[in-house]
Parts: C-alpha cells; sequence; structure tokens
C-alpha cells in the first residue's frame, strides 16, 4: 500500500504497518491590521476668517455713531458705558463731554476703513475714553486712576496699561480679535496674553450674541469670535 512502511521484528513475526508522520502545512501569518487613517481637522487661520467674515459696508464714521446710540448699545432708551456703568438716556450721539465712543483698538493704530466698524465701538464716559487714550490693555498694579471696576496705571513692567472692568473684558478681548483678523493687524504678545485671559474669564452673553446681529443688520458681517468663542483657542497667534 503507498505511504506504509513493513517493519519486520524476528523471523516469525507478521509485518507491522507503520504509518509515516506528515507534517501539517504550514499556516500563513494573519495580514497584520493597519489602524485606519485618522481624519485632521483643517487648521483654522486668520485667511480663512477674513474669507469667510470680511466683506461688509463700511459707514461713515458719523453714520457708525447714530447707530451706536440710537440703536446697537441702545437698551429701552438707555446707553451705558462700557467702562465705568455710566448710563444715560439718549437716542442720539450724546454731548461727547458726557459720553464718547471709544475704539477697543485705538483710532491711532487703525486703516481708515476699521474706524467706522461697529463690532469693536463701544459707548464710554468722557473721562474713562481720554484714560484709556491709545494705551495698550492688561493688567494695572499701581492705579493712577479708577473707576467702575477699570483701572489705568502702570502694569509689571511700569508701563501704562487699561485693565478693563470685569463685565466688559470678554466683550473687548472678543473685539480685539475681530480687529486684529479682518483688517490683519498684529496684537502685542504682552496684550494678547491677557486678552486671551480676558476672553475666558468673561464668556459670550445673550447682550453680546444680541449686539452681534444688530451690527449685522446694519453692516453685514458678524464677529466670529462672538458665535463660535472656541475659535480663539485655534488661532495661535493674533
Amino acid at each position: 500500500m503507498a505511504g506504509l512502511l513493513l517493519v519486520s521484528i524476528g523471523c516469525d513475526s507478521a509485518p507491522v504497518q507503520v504509518t509515516p508522520t506528515v507534517p501539517a502545512p504550514a499556516q500563513q501569518a494573519a495580514p497584520i491590521q493597519q489602524p485606519a487613517p485618522v481624519a485632521t481637522k483643517p487648521q483654522l487661520t486668520k485667511e480663512k476668517l477674513r474669507a469667510e467674515y470680511g466683506s461688509h459696508q463700511n459707514l461713515s464714521y458719523l453714520e457708525a455713531r447714530r447707530h451706536l446710540f440710537s440703536s446697537v448699545d441702545n437698551v429701552n432708551g438707555k446707553v451705558t458705558g462700557v467702562y465705568t456703568g455710566l448710563e444715560i438716556t439718549t437716542s442720539k450721539i450724546p454731548d461727547p463731554k458726557v459720553m464718547n465712543t471709544e475704539h477697543s483698538w485705538p483710532q491711532s493704530r487703525l486703516p481708515e476703513a476699521a474706524v467706522s466698524d461697529l463690532h469693536h465701538l463701544f459707548p464710554a464716559k468722557a473721562s474713562a475714553n481720554m484714560k484709556r487714550s491709545n494705551v495698550y490693555f492688561g493688567n494695572v498694579l499701581m492705579v493712577d486712576w479708577q473707576e467702575g471696576g477699570s483701572k489705568f496705571g502702570d502694569n509689571k513692567n511700569r508701563k501704562k496699561a487699561f485693565e478693563v472692568r470685569p463685565q466688559q473684558r470678554g466683550d473687548t478681548a472678543r473685539a480685539m480679535f475681530y480687529i486684529s483678523t479682518i483688517y490683519n493687524l498684529e496684537i502685542p504678545p504682552w496684550e494678547e496674553e491677557f486678552l486671551r485671559m480676558w476672553h475666558v474669564e468673561d464668556p459670550v452673553d445673550a447682550r453680546e450674541k444680541t449686539r452681534n446681529d444688530a451690527v449685522e443688520r446694519i453692516q453685514g458681517n458678524r464677529n466670529p469670535f462672538v458665535d463660535h468663542p472656541e475659535f480663539v483657542a485655534e488661532i495661535p497667534d493674533f
């Protein structure tokens, strides 16, 4: 019979059939499963946001101030100064000796197109507006002036700084991020550090969302950092 060996044990023994051991066929190794590629989220940039949110109607400075005091920051006939809490009753541009228009990004450091952008204009008590002037934002350690929670004085490096009261800090920070993004302007690192902290300390509230809606109705664009506060963390450097 094929595949059998006959072995004789002694003369009288019957041959014993021995079946040879046949090695089992080698098993193929299972293929290594490669991990599925992880989808990476595209990096958010100021350029992408500028392309999406930058287009808007340019107002004259007079038009911008009229809208500011008659509708954008007018609540039931009253306007509140963002730095001190001064409240006045008005439906038009008030006496500039009482309340003025604050440029969060100082007018002296702005391109002309940004001077009338409502997203960073706020009503402010005239004296507070003068104290802030074109000083950078930051924490004040040595106070020269303070009112309503806002302060003006020296920071830790003995440089003049303006510290915004807590209930306005986030609004101011997001206004600054907006201007930096839409007009491609750089915020100095020491100022950006505090603005990022203020953004977290004072989150977007209902009033800020309502204001964003009002500005959109007038000039046709929105502040993306009000709609999406998480965008701030995604931009590595303003």
